[in-house]
Order: structure tokens, then sequence, then C-alpha cells
């Protein structure tokens, strides 16, 4: 299946076939996933955190403060470094205990990463 095709089409009658059923079985635990995630990213965690990019350039700095005497003269991280390195550490959790709500995070720091790529870009 390529991106750019629905994964489910409706009938006329606005009902599904049986295989579209099926695809929509198959399919509802990472469509799940996806929006609470992004449910969370854009609600309760910009709530409790602000907005990531705020949140992850003031990580960014502390991470630099904290780690620069190791970091190539005048490199500094991030807020993007941060989202990646934040996936690593729960990548690295996955390992130990693959738990629904690191691979939620995981999901969750994808978007707020590429929010940060798209700031730094502009």
């Amino acid at each position: 299946m390529r991106l750019t095709e629905p994964v489910l089409r409706f009938s006329p009658g606005g009902t599904l076939s049986a295989s579209q059923e099926m695809d929509k079985e198959r399919t509802l635990p990472r469509a799940e996933l996806l929006h609470e995630a992004a449910e969370v990213i854009t609600g309760d965690r910009n709530k409790s955190y602000g907005e990531p990019t705020a949140n992850f350039d003031n990580t960014a700095r502390v991470w630099t403060a904290q780690l620069g005497h190791k970091l190539k003269d005048g490199a500094e991280f991030t807020a993007s470094d941060v989202a990646q390195l934040m996936i690593g550490l729960k990548l690295a959790r996955l390992v130990a205990d693959p738990k629904r709500d690191t691979w939620l995070d995981i999901a969750g720091y994808a978007g707020c990463g590429w929010e940060t790529v798209e700031g730094e870009a502009s």
C-alpha cells in the first residue's frame, strides 16, 4: 500500500466491507497510540511543561552547561538534539521493559522533535 492511499474506503451506504473491517482492526492499535500521543503532547504535557521547543531549548542549554567540557569548542546542544536523545533514552528502556507508555513517549518525542527541526530551519 502506498502512503497516499487511504487505509479505509467507505461504501456509498457508509459501511465497511469485511476486508476493510479487518484492516481497521489491524491498524487500530497504531492509530490509537498516535492519536493518544497527539493528545498528550498538545494537552497535558503542554500545560505542565510549556511549548516543546521552548522546553527543549532550556534543556539544551542545561545540557550544554553540564557537558560543554566534553563538546567540541563552541558546540552546543539544540532542541532537536534533546528530542533525539530522549528518543534514544526511551529506546534503551524498551530493551529492558517494552511498555506501551514508552512507545507513547517515543511517538510524542518524535512529534515534538519534528516541531523543533522546523523551528531551527526557519
